[in-house]
């Protein structure tokens, strides 16, 4: 089982729990404040060409079935079969980027994780009036992102965040063994029981 949780506050994400307990290991980030994995700071790829970037997933099983796929010219691809996987590889420096089709949810934790540990994340909303909407996600190390955007044709400039009040983003399971990793980053959690 994974776990992620993000918290937003007016509208700016500020704190990002990835958890992956079979691996043990945690990713967190404070906005401002670096980037995590158990508590040593990481740092994102300094990959600086698609040829010898480590790309994970490009497409969705669901939306590509039945259709041809063009794989990007790396000198590798790997699938993990989950956004969290795929984005906490990226702000780890384990793999050079991924491009994920997912939810605003599935990638509020990793994308601040990665920002923080100085890697690039471009998101584009497949509709902006809606929140809710899926998205195209897009994170790489800092000098092979503008390579790995241009080959996904999307442009850089990232949706504004939608949400004006405190939130906690996909929590899902994630209440209680974040909780005491919200109170260990000096963020107060309430109803989380």
């Amino acid at each position: 089982m994974l776990f992620r949780s993000a918290l937003e506050q007016e509208g700016v994400l500020v704190l990002g729990v990835l958890h992956f307990p079979i691996l043990q290991e945690t990713y967190t980030a404070i906005r401002g404040k670096g980037a995590f994995l158990n508590g040593k700071s990481i740092a994102a790829s300094d990959c600086k060409k698609m040829a010898d970037a480590l790309i994970a997933e490009i497409f969705s099983d669901r939306e590509s079935r039945g259709k041809q796929v063009q794989y990007p010219p790396t000198t590798a691809f790997r699938k993990y079969g989950s956004a969290i996987t795929s984005l906490a590889l990226v702000a780890s420096g384990r793999i050079d980027g991924t491009v994920l089709r997912c939810k605003r949810w599935d990638i509020a934790a990793g994308k601040l994780i990665i920002e923080e540990a100085g890697g690039t994340v471009t998101v584009r909303m497949d509709d902006e009036s809606n929140p809710r909407s899926a998205l195209t996600c897009i994170a790489s190390a800092p000098a092979l992102h503008e390579e790995l955007c241009t080959y996904m044709d999307i442009t850089r400039e990232e949706s504004p965040d939608r949400t004006e009040r405190i939130a906690v983003i996909g929590l899902g399971f994630v209440g209680l063994p974040l909780a005491g990793t919200f109170a260990e980053l000096g963020f107060s959690v309430t109803g989380m029981d």
